[in-house]
């Protein structure tokens, strides 16, 4: 190694002598890199070129993935808020209704008036809805008009968590000692704890998991009313836990029972204490 001082260039340049078989080229250390004996002058030139395109390349590279996920954010964002207003009725919609059903073959345009009327609904008072309620099961059960009947057994005040109910006692209530059955009052038991779950604003109550009722008085005899407070102790996402008390005429406590739903699946889809179109109009 050669090194030496260019007083015309100003500043040191050191030349590197190569074997003299000539196995490699001359390297000769300049500013900014080296210049190679086979490219006077231009060596810098071309290693310089080279890494100003891999910069560049690099620097499109990373400019086209922000710009990729940019057009992702943007889409996802208009996407998710245009979702919000037809996911919902396209989902009851396929739920309600069979797959080849003419009305889930509607246009979008449809389902948006339509979500766009549901959430116009009414919603009831917990009072009116838990009335309308009662009068579903009146209208379509099968053991509630026959035992209670729709006139005799009647829901006289309730709030979210909570309902007031009582009963005319009649013949067809009681047992061969003339006061009220004990299969009466359990079937008072299972109905007053849907009633529970539906002051919460759900139409659909779920179905049972257990019952239990203990007697501790005479609930009363034809002609008395029997009063009865159902509550709802917890509702979750699978269960709910209700009790139902029971009060005879004089007041004391005539039997207490617990009442456990599966209430999955059951939050309304039209929305908290609206009812389905058959008995919004339900004097």
């Amino acid at each position: 190694m050669v090194r030496g001082e260019s007083p015309q260039l100003g500043y040191s340049v050191s030349a590197v002598v190569v074997d003299w078989e000539g196995t490699r080229p001359r390297r000769k250390k300049v500013r900014g890199g080296f210049e190679d004996s086979r490219f006077p002058g231009k060596g810098d030139e071309l290693s310089n070129k080279s890494d100003d395109d891999r910069i560049i390349a690099r620097q499109q590279l990373v400019a086209l993935l922000f710009c990729f996920l940019a057009v992702v954010l943007v889409a996802s964002a208009l996407w998710g808020s245009s979702s919000m207003r037809w996911t919902k009725p396209l989902r009851w919609c396929h739920s309600t209704q069979p797959r080849h059903s003419p009305r889930c073959s509607r246009s979008r345009a449809d389902h948006l008036s339509e979500y766009a009327a549901l959430n116009m609904a009414k919603k009831l008072s917990p009072l009116a809805f838990t009335q309308t309620v009662v009068k579903s099961f009146m209208a379509q059960s099968g053991l509630e008009p026959q035992l209670l009947g729709a006139s005799r057994f009647r829901v006289t005040s309730a709030a979210k968590g909570k309902v007031d109910f009582e009963l005319d006692i009649h013949k067809d209530h009681t047992n061969r000692l003339n006061t009220i059955h004990g299969g009466t009052l359990a079937a008072i038991v299972d109905l007053g704890g849907s009633l529970a779950v539906s002051s919460h604003g759900r139409w659909k109550t779920g179905v049972s998991t257990d019952i239990n009722i203990s007697y501790l008085n005479p609930g009363g005899k034809p002609g008395d009313i029997l009063k009865g407070v159902a509550v709802c102790d917890k509702i979750g996402k699978t269960l709910a836990y209700t009790t139902v008390h029971f009060f005879n005429s004089k007041g004391q406590l005539a039997a207490r029972g617990s009442h456990t739903k599966f209430v999955a699946g059951t939050d309304n889809e039209l929305g908290d204490f609206v009812v389905p179109e058959e008995f919004s109009e339900v004097d």
